[in-house]
């Protein structure tokens, strides 16, 4: 992981892809965290701090919906 200056801010550089993100996120969502964490190889508290972001916050809704409908 880096730390590159994004206007005018530092932000941390996971060199993750969003796909990976929303996978992990996902994973996260249907089996839980830890779970997620063993089959993806992504420390569970950095998908805990994703499953709090906004934006996949957004997404696991739209999913969810799109799997109940």
């Amino acid at each position: 992981m880096t730390l590159t200056v994004v206007g005018g801010r530092k932000r941390r550089v996971d060199g993750r892809s969003k796909r990976q993100k929303l996978s992990a996120v996902l994973a996260a969502d249907m089996v839980g965290v830890v779970a997620a964490s063993r089959q993806t190889g992504i420390p569970a508290t950095t998908i805990e701090y994703w499953l709090h972001k906004p934006e996949f916050a957004a997404f696991r809704t739209r999913t969810r919906e799109e799997l109940a409908g």
